[in-house]
């Protein structure tokens, strides 16, 4: 995952003596330097987006529109804490309301006459867009989730009116549009939020949780679960604000993503160089390590934590690259020459690291390229398994397909039905983002009965009394107070929509009765019956939960490599790195069992790599591919038994087999790539037994 010394090619990574460390970054103006009390930021966030929905609302009004409450429900729809993920979000409301209202339209221009054929489309059109929303790991899947909505509101009204679909696509983007230009006006002109201070921040607190682990296995210390813990939140926190800042009205902006997303994914690649160093200390007593490389590995340390600084730069990169290991047979020899490699990976890592957080914070930014194999972090279980975004998709086209049987049984009017269906898909592809989904579902359901009493009670007690505009504000100042305040919380988007789609704001008041209110409310509780009904029948929740599925997956993609059906071992290594992520988020930061559980699954991923340069070396020398290709069989067979029982005794003739390999690799002159590969492979599957000549 890292390479050897290739940041001395670079003279944008050399520091002169003295010079400014990642720890000292050029100053950039920060817009929101003001020093708030979080009391304080919240009243002051609720009055802009109060003031917003106000004149959007106003806007809506003045121009007749057919849907008025749209324009504040986007406005709370794009509510975000920094003014470039509201940007972000906004295209990507666009883009899928666009999308989505030309799908529906032409949907309803070739079926319209045949409505069973029309349902059919859409739900097709449904199937592929959660399958897309679930599957992306970037803010965009609102893109492909919105199509999906879009698609329906303005389609399935289309099975009474078909000839107001087109009109209904036009309405739906205007509001919006509306919605979002108050909004950002708004922002633009009151508090706005600057992401540079929060991304700054979060850059900040990556770096030193890297600096930690990184001085940790250069010092010989051992660090818990906690620590690793830290560092990946901290890379899962960074990765949305580096897309973010992309759309912010920064300087530079578009550097500054690219920066920041280097950051990120330079960090995630130096976590296995970390372990691997590690492992080999563990394996190589320190009474065995030459000088020269003890004093070089002490002056890391020291370089580190002068934040990357001063004059020790160019003295390391001089020392490891004419660095010169004692002359030595066997395995001893390999992990000092392993040794030399992961601490040439790690300078050069941070090296890079330090350049690029400069810049980052720099007033006028060099650009750089985005390192290969870089993505972004996952976080749910659809995002690492593609067979689960497949099932889910289709379990949301069976839970709607039952939904328009109830719905054409009941003879419905198309409004409710239409409401419950659209949002009953945006419940279902929130809900199988997580891991529980009837955990999410049953929130749902409590965010949907406090709703219906809010709509309720403003229906009876304060909508018979709103004459003018101005009364209207007066009656829901209270309420939108309230919500500003809680908007930025998880699930708290819900209380915008749901109420603002069921109240029906209009020019002549709620377009809602009690009446009316109880079928919508019935037809989300339908929506809602059938979600939990196909979540109970088909996405049960996997055995053993999802971290057992995670790690059988890692130790059956390790299988896939040992096989040689994945012959590209970066590849894999990222895929075991997502899988990694993952495992961390869910198994929690305390305890040896999480500490054994990552370190475990760092190792697997590693030996993946290992394994793919003994497939490439096994197809260059024809003298070593029987031997090699029966000692994987072994392995083979092996990770089959740790698949099937996580705890399964390790074949001693495995590790026996190794040795064989290793002394015979090691005695031959011009294989040093070989036993590399062999001797971090014995240190990586059997890291309680001692090699024979490395103690």
């Amino acid at each position: 995952m890292a390479g050897g010394l290739r940041a001395r090619r670079h003279r944008d990574f050399r520091y002169s003596p003295g010079g400014r460390g990642w720890g000292r970054p050029a100053v950039v103006r920060d817009r929101g330097a003001a020093r708030l009390s979080p009391s304080l930021r919240s009243l002051l966030y609720s009055t802009k987006l109060s003031i917003a929905a106000f004149l959007a609302l106003y806007i809506a009004f003045a121009w007749d529109f057919d849907y008025p409450y749209w324009t504040m429900m986007t406005v709370y729809i794009l509510a975000l804490p920094t003014s470039g993920a509201m940007h972000q979000k906004g295209a990507f409301m666009i883009v899928g309301t666009v999308a989505g209202g030309t799908l529906g339209v032409l949907s309803a221009a070739f079926f319209g006459s045949e409505q069973p054929v029309m349902l059919a489309s859409l739900l097709l059109i449904l199937v592929i867009a959660t399958y897309f929303a679930l599957r992306d790991r970037l803010p965009s899947f609102y893109m492909f989730m919105l199509t999906a909505i879009t698609c329906l509101l303005v389609a399935l009204p289309g099975l009474d009116t078909p000839d107001q679909v087109f009109l209904r696509a036009v309405h739906r983007t205007q509001d919006q549009l509306v919605g979002m230009t108050c909004l950002f006006t708004v922002d633009m002109l009151l508090f706005p939020a600057d992401i540079m201070k929060a991304l700054r921040d979060m850059v900040d607190g990556w770096m030193a949780a890297l600096k930690t682990l990184s001085l940790a296995a250069l010092r010989y210390e051992v660090v818990g679960a906690d620590e690793h813990g830290r560092a990946v939140d901290k890379a899962a926190q960074l990765d949305p604000l580096s897309r973010q800042i992309r759309y912010d009205s920064l300087d530079y902006s578009a550097r500054r993503s690219r920066l920041s997303a280097v950051l990120h994914t330079q960090g995630l690649r130096l976590l296995p160089v970390l372990s691997a160093l590690a492992d080999v200390d563990r394996a190589l007593t320190r009474d065995r390590m030459p000088p020269a490389l003890a004093e070089v590995r002490s002056d890391m340390a020291q370089w580190l934590e002068a934040d990357c600084a001063g004059p020790l730069t160019e003295d390391l990169a001089r020392r490891l690259r004419h660095l010169a290991l004692p002359v030595g047979t066997g395995a001893a020899g390999v992990l000092l020459r392993l040794q030399r490699r992961y601490l040439r990976g790690i300078y050069a890592g941070w090296c890079r690291l330090a350049y690029c957080h400069r810049q980052l914070l720099a007033e006028h930014p060099r650009d750089v390229r985005l390192p290969r194999g870089a993505r972004p972090t996952p976080t749910n279980l659809a995002h690492v398994d593609r067979g689960y975004a497949i099932k889910s998709a289709l379990v949301q086209g069976g839970q709607q397909l039952s939904f328009c049987l109830l719905w054409s049984y009941a003879n419905w009017d198309s409004p409710f039905a239409a409401l419950g269906m659209v949002l009953g898909t945006v419940f279902f592809i929130v809900s199988a983002m997580a891991d529980d989904p009837l955990v999410v579902l049953r929130a749902l359901v409590f965010k949907l009965v406090l709703a219906l009493v809010v709509v309720g009670f403003y229906i009876s007690c304060v909508m018979p009394y709103t004459t003018h505009f101005e009364t209207l504000v007066m009656g829901l100042l209270p309420a939108m107070y309230v919500l500003g305040s809680q908007i930025l919380k998880p699930g708290a988007i819900l209380y915008a929509v749901l109420p603002f789609a069921m109240l029906r704001l209009g020019n002549d008041g709620p377009g809602i009765g009690f009446s009316t209110l109880i079928n919508s409310g019935a037809g989300l509780g339908v929506s809602m019956a059938c979600s939990l009904f196909w979540m109970v029948l088909v996405m049960r929740k996997p055995p053993g939960g999802v971290l057992r599925r995670l790690r059988k997956d890692n130790v059956r993609d390790l299988e896939r490599v040992v096989q040689g059906h994945e012959p590209h071992g970066p590849r894999y290594a990222w895929r075991a790195l997502d899988r990694f992520i993952m495992i961390h988020s869910r198994v929690g930061p305390e305890g040896e069992r999480a500490t054994g559980i990552m370190a475990r699954t760092l190792r697997e991923m590693r030996a993946g790599i290992e394994v793919s340069v003994l497939r490439q070396q096994q197809a260059r020398r024809e003298e070593w591919r029987q031997p090699l290709d029966q000692w994987l069989q072994r392995l083979d067979e092996q990770l089959a038994r740790r698949r099937q029982d996580d705890e399964a005794k390790v074949d001693p003739a495995l590790c026996q087999g190794l040795d064989q390999l290793i002394a015979r690799a090691t005695a031959e002159a011009g294989l040093h790539r070989l036993s590399d590969a062999l001797v971090a492979l014995r240190v990586l599957l059997f890291p309680r037994t001692g090699l024979p000549e490395a103690t």
